[in-house]
């Protein structure tokens, strides 16, 4: 059995598929028709190498690949794609095009493996076009005025750069320099808000301040309010909390 007439077209309908085409024969050149089970192997080598990822078009999960009058057409990369045995995890063709500059397709037809591999053109590589380090546009930094969403934690860690003031984040906006919510919608609060630095809410208290290792070595808290002389600091080394006028619940707590 032989494989060729090989080409290699990017799915403009599936960004993680490329079209394969093209011409298998029996061992007499006569070309074959029917249904066939093909497996689609990608490496990093010409022989040997690190098998990168298997793409089965089956019959058995309704796949099997047609082949009429000698030609078949396939889209790599819809089949059942399964991580191949080398390293890395590897689920679709367009991390393979990112983090390998070559890939060679080894075809198994039935039982049959043909040879030798073939070289994946340009196609392939241009799955990776619109992608940095093979990420999708949304997962880069975009700094237009257009409004990005991280769905897991972002974790920021500003080295020193020998400026006089380092910050881990810096925010202005229109009503506030940030805000911060819990999930369960109990807490919240302002950051560089109107006239106040911190302008907290929440069931228990509008905040808590406690230094960590609970010596009081801290500087003192000031806390001031016109309508509120009464109720101007807390000392180093105490423990208190500031009342709300009416005497109710507690807005915030400070201490050591």
């Amino acid at each position: 059995m032989t494989i060729g007439g090989l080409s290699f077209v990017s799915a403009a309908a599936a960004p993680d598929a490329i079209n394969y085409q093209g011409v298998l024969r029996d061992a007499a050149d006569a070309p074959l028709d029917g249904g066939y089970d093909m497996v689609f192997r990608f490496w990093s080598a010409e022989t040997a190498g690190d098998e990168i990822l298997i793409d089965r078009h089956l019959a058995v999960n309704s796949q099997a690949v047609t082949v009429s009058g000698g030609t078949f057409s396939v889209r790599l990369g819809t089949g059942e794609v399964l991580d191949g045995s080398g390293p890395g995890a590897y689920g679709s063709l367009t991390k393979v095009f990112a983090n390998y500059s070559e890939v060679w397709l080894e075809v198994q037809v039935g039982s049959e493996t043909l040879s030798p591999r073939m070289p994946v053109s340009a196609a392939g590589f241009a799955l990776n076009a619109s992608r940095v380090g093979g990420l999708p546009r949304s997962s880069i930094l975009d700094t237009s005025a257009d409004p990005q969403t991280k769905s897991a934690k972002l974790v920021l860690d500003q080295a020193d750069t020998g400026a006089a003031v380092d910050y881990g984040i810096e925010a202005t906006g229109q009503d506030g320099g940030g805000y911060f919510q819990d999930s369960d919608n109990s807490g919240y609060a302002y950051v560089g808000s109107g006239d106040y630095g911190i302008r907290g809410y929440g069931n228990t208290a509008g905040g808590y301040f406690e230094d960590r290792d609970g010596s009081g070595d801290n500087p003192q808290i000031e806390l001031s309010h016109p309508a509120r002389p009464d109720v101007h600091h807390i000392e180093q080394g105490d423990r208190g909390h500031v009342e709300n006028p009416d005497g109710g619940r507690d807005r915030g707590r400070a201490g050591r």
